[in-house]
C-alpha cells in the first residue's frame, strides 16, 4: 500500500469551485456551471408558482367573503 500523505497532488488542471473548496477538471466545471444555473432558474420558477398559489388563495377568500347576503 503506497503512502500518499507525502503526494504532491498536481491541481493545475483543476478549477476551485467558489468558495467551496471543491477542486473539478476544467471539463467538469462548464457543467456545473450549467447545474448552477438551471438549479437556480427553477428555484425562480418554484418561487413564481408559489406567488401565484398565494394570490389565488387570497382572490378565492374575496370571491367568498364579498358574496351578497
Amino acid at each position: 500500500m503506497s503512502d500518499l500523505s507525502n503526494h504532491k497532488w498536481d491541481t493545475s488542471q483543476y478549477t476551485a469551485i467558489k468558495n467551496k473548496h471543491i477542486l473539478v477538471e476544467p471539463a467538469r466545471y462548464d457543467r456545473y456551471l450549467q447545474l448552477e444555473t438551471e438549479n437556480i432558474d427553477l428555484r425562480e420558477q418554484l418561487l413564481f408558482a408559489d406567488q401565484r398559489i398565494k394570490l389565488l388563495e387570497l382572490q378565492m377568500q374575496l370571491k367568498t367573503n364579498c358574496k351578497p347576503a
